[in-house]
């Protein structure tokens, strides 16, 4: 009986097969044969990653520039994560292909920031169209992302973009924000993730978004603040000061017909899966022993009552994950809309941030007591069931990544 070997088998079934192999084992493969070199070459070469922790010198990636292989081989590439700074990217785009005609997924973790130029040569070398685009800028120091020109390379790629997440030390404007959801028609995952504790991120204007109009109708993720509406609904003291020094300005009627313009924005949005409007602070980044919460708190955010408008969102059925971290509700009865979500969103788990008076202006300085403060869920949002934390963050924690998404 004739023997059948790997290169018999069908393309679909080698490449079940190779991808049970890990890397080291597929590069083993390619030193079998010069047959065995041409078959296994591209899907050694299929997905590329630096360390995630901090870029060791003369590994990963930057080795493969150094010796030649990325520019031999790049066109094979479908995935590219890097831990880069500003030095490295320099020397990577020389030693790179001029084009990576097969990449759809990059994944950058910046170790500094003024990496803005670079991020932009790269987008215009993934000449196949992106699918996937995360940018993590990791520095210790204020970082500031330009995002206004990279937004506009990030567009180009608006045929086939589908997940779009940027992350960590960075501030950027609104506009560019907006703008994206303006013009990325087959995104299903759009985060721009802040950190009210260290006064990073980026958010939507409200004022924008009235003035938009958003084509993503196949938004799955959505987690982004919100940010410059007018609530005079929220009169108690802040931070021991008269409300109006913190609160935007603006009428009672302004503020109902802001507030339900952008919950019909929303309310477009039915296959959400997710929706995030504020977010738990990372307690390891905290620069001070005293944290107070109204300094954390967001006040110009949608109310999420019934009031305001909450019921325009009844159709997103298939929200499974809510997060209303640090916003300011302003009222102290919550219990009414509490039972309009578990009968509208049965399958959410909502968090969020509700103080109690004797709360509002205390200072902390330990974890534990932060945690009390910011970290109130109500178990019965959650219908049938309760929260879980390790059910939302990978990290078992509150305060943990957000690697899932």
């Amino acid at each position: 009986m004739d023997n059948t070997s790997l290169l018999d088998l069908p393309p679909e079934m080698r490449s079940m097969v190779m991808s049970l192999l890990y890397p080291h084992e597929l590069a083993a493969c390619t030193l079998v044969s010069r047959t065995w070199n041409k078959v296994f070459t591209p899907f050694l070469w299929r997905q590329v990653e630096d360390p995630v922790q901090e870029r060791r010198r003369m590994g990963g990636v930057d080795r493969a520039a150094i010796e030649g292989g990325l520019k031999r081989y790049g066109a094979f590439i479908q995935s590219l994560r890097l831990v880069t700074d500003m030095l490295y990217m320099d020397k990577f785009l020389e030693m790179c292909p001029p084009t990576f005609p097969l990449l759809t997924s990059l994944w950058i973790d910046s170790l500094s920031t003024g990496d803005e130029d670079h991020l932009i040569a790269l987008l215009k070398r993934c000449t196949a169209g992106l699918k996937k685009v995360v940018y993590c800028l990791r520095g210790e120091k204020w970082g500031c992302f330009e995002f206004d020109t990279a937004a506009s390379a990030l567009i180009e790629h608006a045929d086939t973009l589908e997940v779009f997440r940027l992350e960590g030390d960075y501030v950027c404007g609104a506009k560019p924000i907006n703008r994206l959801l303006c013009s990325l028609h087959n995104l299903k995952e759009f985060c721009i993730l802040s950190d009210r504790l260290r006064g990073r991120g980026g958010a939507l204007d409200a004022r924008e978004i009235v003035k938009s109009d958003w084509i993503c109708s196949n938004l799955e993720v959505f987690r982004c603040e919100i940010n410059y509406i007018p609530r005079p609904d929220i009169t108690r003291k802040i931070a021991g000061q008269p409300a109006y020094k913190w609160v935007k300005r603006g009428t009672r009627q302004e503020s109902m017909d802001l507030q339900r313009q952008i919950y019909a924005k929303l309310a477009k949005f039915t296959k959400l899966r997710k929706l995030s409007l504020g977010f738990p602070v990372n307690l390891s980044a905290r620069r001070r022993r005293y944290v107070r919460l109204d300094d954390l708190m967001q006040f110009d955010c949608l109310a999420m009552t019934l009031e305001s408008g909450l019921d325009l969102l009844k159709d997103l059925k298939e929200l499974e994950e809510v997060e209303l971290y640090l916003l300011d509700f302003g009222i102290r009865s919550y219990a009414e809309e509490v039972e309009w979500m578990k009968t509208n969103w049965p399958k959410a788990i909502v968090g969020r941030t509700y103080p109690s008076p004797e709360q509002e202006s205390d200072d902390t300085d330990s974890e534990d007591d932060l945690y009390e403060e910011t970290g109130n869920f109500d178990d019965d949002f959650a219908s049938g069931s309760v929260y879980s934390s390790d059910s939302v963050y990978s990290s078992g924690s509150v305060y943990g990544s957000d690697s899932d998404y």
